[in-house]
């Protein structure tokens, strides 16, 4: 995941980094949702592992218990 972009962490307003939970993933930037589908198809392919992948678009977060970084 990390080679097509993905990160395992979140920052807040302050910069604190926060670890994402198992097997959620982080992308930043100007895309379609299409296009990281295929990002994240692209890199979970390449597990050989079974897989489903779920991308939503948000306009912010919030959170609680994550662990810092």
């Amino acid at each position: 995941m990390e080679a097509e972009g993905f990160s395992r962490t979140i920052k807040d307003d302050d910069g604190t980094e926060y670890r994402l939970p198992t097997a959620e993933y982080n992308l930043i930037g100007s895309f379609r949702r299409k296009e990281v589908l295929d990002k994240a198809k692209s890199a979970a392919d390449g597990t050989g592992k079974k897989y489903f992948i779920l991308v939503t678009e948000s306009k912010g977060r919030t959170w609680a218990k994550l662990k810092r970084v």
